[in-house]
């Protein structure tokens, strides 16, 4: 019986034989779990030794990968070695590894280690799909894009995995060989490889450098629809029509403008900013809200602003048709906002809300008398609460217990 290759772990660096149930070229790494098991018989019983080779000689390609964290790699490099050498083929074409390039020129490399293979250009392809997949995060849309050129090139060169009446044999091959080679769910491969199959090219090249090509619910909403339907609502995004590509694809008599938001009681608006210090950010702004919010820079939910980045210190105050989708922003952009002040009915029986009081530092829940005076003569005042995240708790109850309860 001959012996199966070693493999090793791209997480920890891990190497061993290959687990006894593994039949493919891909597995999972038993020491971490984490990493992508990467067969090294790539041509052969093992890999190719490295060899070094001149930096000025390897041809790159057309990538769509953003180089990032190069200055980091540099320095570790710079510590440790290159722990991995590049890939070329024959003709010194890059097949992965540019940021290990860039990272050794930052150091003055003129050599680099380079593990060198003889393989076909389908292969090379593949090996570049799958190094970008792997190691460099992409957007929703260009991983699509990236899988479905794989499966083209997995049809190409395994025509025996066509079979039965339609496509379903040959989807079936790709799926399983993609997802184990991936560290994915069949089901998530077909879901994305289906995405870049549907959207029409046209849009997708309009999408490519807005939230959307970054949104997978989005972008299944655009694959679901015929071309024309595609086009017409991602126009009506783009214009402020419609918040999001599934609204924008509701049928025309049930799109209807939304009520203006009420501008919140400026009592709290001012605690607030006492609070964090300021207000960088509205993202449920109005012309007559800016004009008492004050925020450095203000957005609205019409123009998109469930789908654009939130940063800083952020205070937002939906209506409640509105709250679950905010809660799932705030949630969402946790790494990039330092402290938040939500303003919103206080329905503590509703998930969005257990949710939100789950992970926040601080709520105060309004009483019905507090802002009376702020109230427009007959209005009915309803159970409304301040949630807040961050670290000046002291700060927050100090400047709202005069509210209501602060827990």
């Amino acid at each position: 019986m001959s012996e199966k290759p070693h493999v090793k772990c791209t997480g920890c660096g891990w190497q061993g034989r290959r687990p006894p149930n593994d039949d493919g070229a891909f597995g999972h790494c038993p020491k971490c779990m984490i990493g992508t098991v990467v067969r090294l018989a790539e041509a052969g019983s093992h890999t190719p030794p490295a060899t070094m080779i001149k930096l000025c000689d390897v041809v790159i390609g057309l990538r769509k990968r953003a180089l990032t964290d190069v200055e980091e790699l540099a320095e570790s490099i710079a510590d440790v070695g290159l722990m991995n050498p590049i890939t070329v083929r024959e003709d010194r074409t890059l097949i992965a590894g540019l940021h290990r390039i860039k990272a050794c020129e930052k150091l003055g490399w003129e050599e680099i280690p380079a593990r060198v293979l003889t393989v076909d250009d389908a292969k090379a392809e593949l090996a570049q799909i799958d190094e970008n997949i792997r190691r460099t995060p992409l957007t929703e849309l260009q991983e699509s894009q990236h899988l479905q050129r794989r499966k083209e090139l997995y049809a190409a060169a395994n025509p025996s995995a066509k079979s039965g009446s339609d496509d379903k044999g040959a989807v079936i091959g790709f799926t399983d060989d993609a997802a184990k080679q991936m560290g994915k769910s069949t089901r998530v491969i077909r879901r994305k490889t289906r995405r870049a199959a549907n959207i029409a090219p046209d849009v997708q090249k309009r999408i490519a450098s807005t939230p959307i090509a970054d949104s997978g619910s989005e972008l299944d909403a655009l694959a679901s629809a015929p071309p024309e339907e595609q086009r017409e609502a991602v126009a009506r995004v783009a214009s402020g029509e419609a918040e999001t590509i599934r609204e924008a694809m509701k049928p025309a008599k049930r799109r209807t403008a939304a009520a203006p938001l009420p501008v919140p009681p400026a009592a709290l608006i001012d605690a607030a900013r006492a609070t964090m210090g300021n207000i960088d950010l509205d993202p449920s702004g109005s012309e007559e809200i800016d004009r008492v919010v004050k925020a450095a820079k203000s957005m609205s939910f019409a123009t998109g602003s469930l789908v654009k980045p939130w940063s800083g210190l952020v205070w937002v105050a939906p209506d409640k048709t509105r709250e679950a989708d905010v809660v799932e922003k705030l949630v969402e952009s946790e790494a990039q906002i330092w402290e938040f002040c939500l303003y919103s009915r206080a329905v503590t029986a509703e998930k969005w809300s257990q949710e939100i009081l789950a992970r926040c530092d601080a709520v105060c829940f309004v009483r019905r008398d507090a802002l009376d005076h702020e109230l427009k003569k007959g209005a009915r005042h309803k159970p409304m609460m301040v949630v807040y995240r961050g670290s000046k708790r002291q700060a927050f109850i100090a400047s709202f217990s005069r509210f209501g309860v602060v827990v």
